[in-house]
């Protein structure tokens, strides 16, 4: 886009205009990249890790049924080495 000036006022208002845009868009990065670091924290990421594995696992019948199968046998192999 090609514009012409009249004045050197109008430049100036331009360039003013020009430099308050760029100056939010840094301060808009800037925050989008702390926000970024923010949620890849540790302790963040060992939420989402949870909270997903938690979710897929809970909809997961094979799932259910190992581990009811596996405590079932720890509990027959317990009464069994008893007597």
């Amino acid at each position: 886009m090609k514009r012409t000036f009249n004045s050197y006022e109008e430049i100036n208002r331009e360039l003013e205009i020009l430099k308050i845009e760029r100056e939010i868009s840094f301060h808009k990065l800037t925050q989008s990249t702390s926000r970024i670091t923010n949620n890849f924290t540790a302790p963040n990421l060992l939420k989402l890790g949870f909270s997903n594995l938690g979710s897929s696992l809970g909809k997961s019948n094979q799932f259910k049924i190992f581990v009811f199968t596996s405590i079932l046998k720890f509990i027959i192999r317990r009464i069994f080495k008893r007597k």
